[in-house]
């Protein structure tokens, strides 16, 4: 289908019906622009923006509205399109060698251009840069500044921190993972304690997401001489850290879930329980983490939920 799509692109007319094929155009374009920023890869982390806004509405600092969480929205799909868009720029070569990862690149491809696809990234980082400078305050604004230059610098040279063990997994939890937490908290409140502790447990959770696509990519990014951390580690270590990360992330998971609630905590623990029996061994490639995950972050921030919807109802 992609190189049907292709030789259509190629195909517009130059003359006879030239306003159609001109649309034509545009809108394929417009399409493949859009397929460069991968938004069907956004959702664990358009859940950690969202969770943080709703922890933020224990104790938000101005009235809840609609035009608010927009604005948040907004934004936040602003900056993920703008981290997977340049990320797909400078991972062409390493793309093109995994299937699964070619289909995502419209550059591999040849869809579009290098050149478009940096001009992409910098329009879209842009956008969302002025648009939290005139929406929020300063201190929301740095932090969405420091993410821009955090997910730029993750995957554009001459930092690429993807490519430096150890930093690669603290910069990924930390971008993608408890600042922009963080974010969803400070747009419309402030973090206390309970929000502190989902937010380590969320940069935990980040770190291990990215590990596990390490030991997933081992033998690709040997063979491409990309240092990873389990490139560096060694694909027995790797495995040993993701259990040791694994073992701390249902400790905050449990943790979480008992502030929440005791029967949230019984029935998280039980959970556990049944992965660890489960997975043995190999617990490290399977998903039943994320599902327990999202289950303890769903049920920790109902009441918040729920307590902002009565104050709207109310008021």
């Amino acid at each position: 289908m992609l190189r049907a799509l292709k030789r259509e692109f190629k195909s517009v007319p130059v003359g006879g019906d030239y306003l159609e094929g001109t649309m034509c155009y545009i809108a394929q374009r417009a399409f493949w622009y859009c397929h460069n920023a991968r938004a069907l890869d956004w959702r664990a982390y358009l859940g950690m923006a969202v969770l943080g806004f709703i922890y933020g509405l224990d104790k938000p600092s101005e009235s809840v509205n609609c035009y608010v969480f927009m604005r948040f929205m907004f934004s936040t799909l602003l900056y993920l399109a703008l981290t997977f868009s340049i990320n797909n720029c400078f991972d062409v070569e390493c793309d093109r060698r995994r299937r699964e990862k070619h289909r995502k690149n419209p550059i591999a491809l040849g869809l579009i251009s290098l050149k478009e696809g940096l001009i992409l990234s910098s329009c879209i980082a842009s956008v969302g840069l002025v648009l939290t400078r005139v929406w929020f305050d300063d201190v929301i604004f740095l932090l969405y500044a420091s993410l821009v230059l955090l997910g730029v610098a993750y995957s554009a040279p001459p930092l690429r921190l993807k490519s430096v063990p150890v930093i690669d997994l603290v910069s990924h939890g930390s971008f993608f993972g408890s600042l922009l937490f963080l974010y969803g908290v400070l747009v419309i409140g402030s973090p206390g304690p309970k929000a502190t502790l989902v937010g380590v447990s969320i940069f935990v959770y980040s770190v291990i997401l990215e590990l596990r696509n390490h030991i997933e990519d081992f033998e690709l990014d040997r063979a491409s001489a990309i240092k990873t951390t389990a490139c560096w580690l060694g694909l027995a270590r790797a495995r040993g850290l993701l259990r040791i990360l694994l073992a701390l992330h249902w400790s905050l998971l449990i943790t979480v879930s008992w502030i929440a609630g005791p029967w949230s905590a019984f029935a998280t623990l039980g959970l556990v329980t049944a992965v660890v029996k489960t997975l043995r061994s190999r617990f490290d490639h399977l998903r039943i983490t994320d599902v327990s995950s999202c289950i303890v972050y769903a049920s920790s921030a109902l009441p918040h939920l729920m307590q902002a919807l009565a104050v709207w109802v109310e008021s």
